[in-house]
C-alpha cells in the first residue's frame, strides 16, 4: 500500500528553511550539497511539494534554463505543486499543478503513485495537512548541525498532546559536523485509504524507476 513519507533536512532548532525561505544554510554544511542517495526516499513514485518549494528550487537552480536539473532530481517522476497560481515549468518535466484542500486529492496522487510511496518534499504546512488528513505515514529526518533564528518550521501542527496521534522523537545524538540521518519511523493516525495500481503508460515505463538524486548535483 502506498505510503506518505515526508523526508526533510532539518536544523537542530526545527527549521527547514530561513527567513526568506532559501536552503541555503543547508549548502554549507558538509554533505548538504552531495548527500548520499541512499538518504532519499527511493521507493517513491511521486513527489509533492508547494508552491514556495517548487519556486524556489525554480530560482535558486536556475532550472527553466537547466531544466536537466529537475530530469536528474525526478528521473521521471511526476510531481504534483499545491499551488493557486500559474507557474512555469521546466522543459520535460512531469508537474502537476493542484488546488484545495489536501484530502480532496490523496486517491488523484495515491493513483500516479501505483504501487510506490510519495514523497512528501514540503514544505511543512503542507506536509501538516496530509497529517491532518490521515496521510502522513513515516517521517525521516535528517538532522544538520545548524541554527537558525527564524524560517520555516519544520512540522507546524501541536502533534503527541494527548489529542492527537504522536510523532517518533528525534532521540540519536548529533554529529560534530556534517548531517545526521535518522531512520524512518511509522506514524500512527493513518487512516484507511484504498491501495492503487499504476499502469504503465506514456512516458511512465512499468517496472523500477531510477534512483532520486539531489537535484543540485
Amino acid at each position: 500500500m502506498t505510503r506518505f513519507i515526508f523526508d526533510a533536512t532539518t536544523t537542530i532548532n526545527g527549521w527547514i528553511a530561513d527567513e526568506q525561505n532559501s536552503l541555503a544554510w543547508l549548502f554549507a554544511v558538509p554533505g548538504g550539497t552531495e548527500p548520499d542517495p541512499e538518504l532519499l526516499p527511493q521507493s517513491a513514485t511521486v513527489m509533492v511539494e508547494g508552491s514556495t518549494t517548487y519556486e524556489w528550487m525554480l530560482a535558486e537552480l536556475d532550472l527553466i534554463q537547466r531544466p536537466e536539473k529537475w530530469m536528474t532530481f525526478s528521473q521521471g517522476r511526476p510531481t504534483f505543486v499545491f499551488t493557486t497560481r500559474e507557474l512555469p515549468v521546466p522543459e520535460g518535466a512531469d508537474v502537476r499543478f493542484v488546488r484545495g484542500l489536501v484530502g480532496d486529492t490523496l486517491a488523484v496522487i495515491q493513483d500516479a503513485a501505483g504501487d510506490g510511496d510519495v514523497w512528501l518534499v514540503g514544505g511543512g504546512e503542507l506536509v501538516g495537512q496530509f497529517f491532518d488528513a490521515g496521510a502522513l505515514d513515516e517521517v525521516a529526518l535528517s538532522i544538520a548541525p545548524v541554527a537558525l533564528g527564524g524560517g520555516a518550521p519544520l512540522l507546524p501542527r501541536r502533534i503527541g498532546d494527548g489529542r492527537s496521534a504522536a510523532l517518533p522523537g528525534i532521540t540519536s545524538p548529533l554529529p560534530r559536523e556534517g548531517i545526521h540521518r535518522r531512520r524512518p519511523r511509522r506514524v500512527t493516525n493513518r487512516r484507511a485509504r484504498p491501495a492503487c495500481r499504476r499502469p504503465a503508460g506514456p512516458g511512465r515505463p512499468a517496472g523500477e524507476l531510477p534512483p532520486l538524486q539531489p537535484p543540485w548535483w
